[in-house]
């Protein structure tokens, strides 16, 4: 059963599903991108679609489990930690920078963002 809050693919995407505004539909914000790009689904029409296009379907996420190959040393955790808070205190992840003001980078703007984070040292401006 998905239920709002429950985490779904979609289209080979992971996805937030939402509280719809109507019982018949899904509400679904990507779980890497902003409220901008929330899609309504109307149930009826992703069962039918779903028999031959499976990935028109939402289903429930499936992650690995971890195996004792993915232990880490503190610093590791700690940079863990330190992500999971930071993403769940806006909900979306945004980026943060000097005084704590959020941004949120646009979709055209991940690509250029990534290659400076491999830079060393890290230089941008957006």
């Amino acid at each position: 059963m998905m239920n709002a809050g429950s985490i779904v693919q979609f289209r080979r995407r992971l996805w937030v599903l939402m509280s719809p505004p109507d019982a018949d539909q899904y509400l679904l914000r990507p779980l890497t991108g902003s409220e901008d790009e929330t899609l309504t689904l109307h149930k009826g029409l992703t069962d039918l679609l779903g028999y031959s296009l499976p990935e028109e379907r939402p289903r429930p996420a499936q992650f690995p489990l971890p195996t004792p190959n993915d232990l880490s040393d503190a610093t590791g955790a700690h940079l863990l930690w330190q992500a999971a808070r930071l993403t769940l205190r806006e909900g979306a992840s945004p980026l943060r920078s000097l005084g704590r003001i959020s941004i949120r980078p646009r979709t055209y703007q991940f690509v250029p963002l990534l290659m400076a984070l491999r830079l060393d040292p890290v230089r941008l401006l957006i």
